[in-house]
């Protein structure tokens, strides 16, 4: 009997520190934590993206809406749909949700607003994330080193670093030779070489070209050969 009290005994001190401690993790009503979650830095112009908001609190929530703003090239072509938002009582968070599914290529500035309800009485809430919107078509294309110094007769490794879902076709304004092409970490990568023949200042432009969707970029680079 003794056993079985002391283990009585132990499950009720048990169950009370569990309860205290649940207490003492609810948040002040007044106070309040939010912030965008699962957010990627960029999206493909026709994706359909979800905007997820977590709002930690235990007052109450209000006039909850997403709002986008286009910066730099987007078009304000879409509004956030599907806003809905559902509350956890033992995590104390508000969670919402909504989808943008923008046309337009650019960078959008996408904001979250509420009003905060509480005994202290009602505040504004917002908090903002950026995205970019890229075109998953376009070509893009770098090269280096953009500037150099070789001797003459030393052959100057230039590497080209392009993507491109159809296939580029490359031209350049010196004669060079293609040494190797290879895809890695998603990106393709060539290297080319030229060889400087006399001592003087080398100007070469490469134009690679993305026949199908008739997409040109270009790019220059300036060496020196003594």
């Amino acid at each position: 009997m003794r056993l079985l009290f002391k283990i009585a005994l132990l499950c009720t001190v048990l169950f009370i520190s569990t309860v205290s401690g649940s207490a003492l993790a609810v948040p002040n009503p007044a106070s309040y934590g939010v912030q965008f979650v699962g957010m990627q830095e960029s999206y493909n112009s026709g994706d359909k993206i979800k905007l997820t908001v977590e709002t930690r609190t235990s007052g109450d929530l209000s006039d909850i809406q997403f709002k986008v703003l286009p910066i730099a090239g987007g078009n304000s072509d879409g509004d956030v749909t599907s806003v809905k938002t559902t509350y956890n009582k033992k995590k104390y968070t508000y969670t919402t949700t909504g989808y943008f599914k923008p046309s337009s290529v650019g960078f959008y500035t996408i904001g979250f607003q509420a009003t905060h309800n509480s005994f202290e009485g009602t505040k504004k809430i917002e908090v903002t994330t950026m995205i970019q919107v890229k075109n998953p078509n376009e070509l893009t294309m770098s090269v280096s080193p953009h500037q150099s110094i070789i001797a003459v007769g030393q052959e100057l490794p230039i590497l080209i670093t392009y993507n491109s879902k159809y296939k580029v076709t490359f031209e350049y304004s010196e004669p060079v030779t293609e040494l190797i092409t290879k895809k890695a970490d998603g990106v393709y990568k060539k290297i080319i070489l030229y060889k400087a023949t006399e001592s003087q200042k080398y100007n070469i432009t490469i134009t690679a070209t993305q026949s199908k969707i008739k997409d040109v970029k270009s790019e220059t680079i300036t060496f020196y050969a003594d």
